[in-house]
């Protein structure tokens, strides 16, 4: 597992030193990360880390202060994207309906080959979907690598637990 942005080559999306805010309110500070062409790749954070500011960043509804986007992103799945952007797909939905949604996501991505970026809460679907993880905490990228290895990191348990010991 790194803390830097792994080597992807010919991104869909990718994001270098990226600062955004609201305001006087900065919610990313130097963020970096890359998604390769057919990949699913995770960003998992607790409430506030600065997901949905990603996504924001990344699809041009929020302008960053600092650092580089460069995106290939169709404007309407009409037109043959190469990447989607989810922010939290499962949110309000049980586990059998997140279930389901996983297997349809795994299928249309397999059948039209275009990337996903899922931006989650919920782990249990970020395990069983993606093979690649980004953790952002209070606006820093503070992990990444192998879902497996991100999930199970000193990192994601600090992130998401703080110093609570976790009986093991």
């Amino acid at each position: 597992m790194s803390e830097s942005t792994p080597p992807v080559t010919e991104p869909v999306l990718e994001l270098r030193g990226v600062s955004a805010g609201y305001g006087p309110f900065r919610a990313l500070f130097d963020v970096s990360l890359a998604i390769g062409a057919g990949e699913a790749v995770a960003l998992v954070g607790p409430n506030g880390a600065g997901k949905t500011t990603v996504a924001r960043v990344a699809s041009g509804l929020v302008a960053p202060t600092g650092g580089a986007v460069l995106v290939e992103v169709g404007r309407a799945l009409m037109t043959q994207p190469r990447l989607v952007l989810l922010d939290e797909p499962s949110s309000g939905l049980d586990r059998g309906e997140t279930a389901s949604l996983a297997k349809t996501l795994r299928e249309v991505q397999e059948d039209r080959g275009f990337a996903i970026l899922l931006v989650e809460h919920d782990i249990e679907l970020v395990a069983s979907f993606t093979t690649r993880s980004y953790l952002l905490d209070f606006g820093r990228m503070i992990a990444s690598g192998a879902t497996a290895e991100v999930m199970a990191s000193r990192e994601m348990r600090h992130a998401y637990l703080g110093d609570l010991e976790v009986p093991t």
